[in-house]
């Protein structure tokens, strides 16, 4: 199935690498300029020896707001619109005791969740100027069923809930 995606801009967030790598490419594919975070510059590197000309990498971590609003910052200033938004960035790290300490579980859905809102309601206000957006959120089986450490598995499990809910 061919998607026409032409002159969309899109962000996809962790799209160094893996899945968001694979996102990228297929957005890009699909005639969309794509926009990626990574927060590993090393990543972003290996990633440009293969890109072509509707890639734009952005170095920024967006678990964090300063990475959020840097990613904002050089997508509006570029195109001044936003059409779709792939949160896609997660991990366990390697946070797998259900009884670790708070500061460890509120890292793993910070990274898992909540960073996700954050973005979703930055960008929102682009999408609803020009009337038209696409969010897809990356989740996880974890946030269904017993897959994975507690942590992790609770923040899918919210991450899936908001998804549901919005």
């Amino acid at each position: 199935m061919k998607i026409e995606l032409n002159n969309k801009i899109a962000l996809v967030t962790g799209g160094a690498r893996g899945l968001g790598k694979a996102i990228v490419t297929k957005l890009e594919n699909s005639g969309a300029i794509v926009c990626f975070t990574s927060r590993d510059k090393n990543e972003i590197d290996k990633f440009q020896t293969n890109q072509q000309k509707n890639i734009l990498p952005i170095h920024a971590d967006t678990s964090t707001s300063k990475g959020i609003e840097t990613a904002y910052q050089i997508i509006t200033n570029k195109y001044s619109k936003l059409d779709i938004l792939v949160n896609n960035i997660g991990h366990t790290l390697e946070i797998k005791d259900p009884y670790a300490s708070k500061d460890d579980w509120l890292k793993v859905i910070n990274l898992n969740f909540l960073c996700h809102v954050e973005t979703t309601n930055k960008f929102l206000p682009l999408m609803k100027k020009n009337d038209w957006g696409r969010i897809i959120n990356i989740t996880s089986i974890a946030g269904l069923e017993i897959s994975g450490p507690a942590p992790f598995n609770s923040a899918k499990a919210a991450f899936t809930a908001y998804t549901r809910s919005v």
